[in-house]
């Protein structure tokens, strides 16, 4: 996975480069301010816990609530104008390479290498970047961070319920590592699908004439029904490959959460945590659960990035 974000980064631009790290930065600013919450909820529920429920912990607990969700609204707001202009911009400026390398290329040079290839590269593929991988990048490094931050929490309030989150985040990385994996296996089909279609449609669309006089429809129209059949079956192969995954990295997430949680009641019951801490427990494994879900769901596509 290092790998992967590795080469996206290396792709960019210097300038959109420092924009993606920029996001990278407020996006661990971000983890800290979903985090806000914890102390908020503790406030709330120590007050509770305690019978001295007042109205300056509520308006504490409120406020601290409020400061997290409006800071976090701006952060979010500014990440995503970050990772949408250097998206664009990286996609635009290879673009404008590629055009000005086809400037120079020798006579004869489409004889032996298809129009297609350049037309998937220059719409599909970098269209696929701009629009995709630089959400599936930047969502996946966001949700590690967020859930590394929790875990380090996790630990310092109770270690042996952040051993037990710690072992459920390498049982969900192992069928995430699996699946791209798998991916890989099918990505590369996918690829050449993707190309061959774009260029079955551009001998279609530019040699109508020629079919017409010569009778050709049939063919021509057999032959482009054959390479849009081929991609169907690939992307349904490659949505058939990620789905057992995905769902298996979701039971993974669930049963952290539920594991953590039984655990933390189980030390509560046995002397060894309090109710304030065992409260808290069970709500970080809810937090986790919704920072893995959705990292999930996008480190499927992380291959296909690669």
């Amino acid at each position: 996975m290092l790998n992967i974000l590795k080469k996206f980064f290396d792709f960019c631009t210097a300038e959109d480069r420092k924009k993606f790290y920029q996001s990278i930065y407020l996006g661990i600013i971000k983890s800290f301010i979903i985090a806000l919450r914890i102390p908020a909820i503790c406030l709330v529920l120590m007050g509770l816990i305690e019978k001295n429920l007042s109205m300056q912990t509520f308006w504490l607990a409120l406020g601290i609530m409020l400061v997290s969700t409006v800071l976090n609204v701006w952060i979010t707001l500014k990440i995503t104008m970050l990772q949408t202009e250097a998206g664009y911009h990286t996609c635009a400026q290879k673009r404008i390479e590629i055009a000005e390398h086809m400037r120079y290329l020798p006579m004869g040079y489409f004889n032996q290498n298809s129009l297609g290839k350049i037309t998937s590269v220059t719409t599909n593929t970098l269209e696929g970047l701009s629009d995709v991988a630089t959400r599936v990048v930047m969502m996946t490094v966001q949700g590690f961070l967020t859930t590394g931050l929790i875990t380090i929490l996790v630990f310092l309030y109770d270690w042996r319920v952040g051993l037990v989150l710690l072992v459920g985040l390498i049982l969900f990385l192992l069928p995430n590592t699996l699946m791209r994996w798998q991916v890989g296996k099918v990505s590369d089909d996918k690829y050449q699908a993707d190309t061959d279609l774009v260029a079955v449609v551009l001998e279609y669309s530019q040699g109508i004439a020629e079919v017409k006089n010569y009778n050709l429809v049939n063919r021509s129209a057999k032959k482009l029904s054959k390479a849009i059949e081929g991609k169907s079956q690939l992307d349904t192969k490659m949505t058939l490959v990620t789905s057992p995954y995905i769902a298996l990295q979701g039971i993974v997430t669930k049963l952290t959460g539920l594991f953590m949680g039984l655990f933390s009641i189980y030390f509560y019951l046995n002397g060894s945590m309090e109710l304030l801490v065992t409260i808290m427990m069970i709500v970080s494994g809810f937090m986790i659960y919704d920072n893995l879900d959705g990292v999930g769901s996008f480190s499927s596509l992380l291959r296909i990035v690669d």
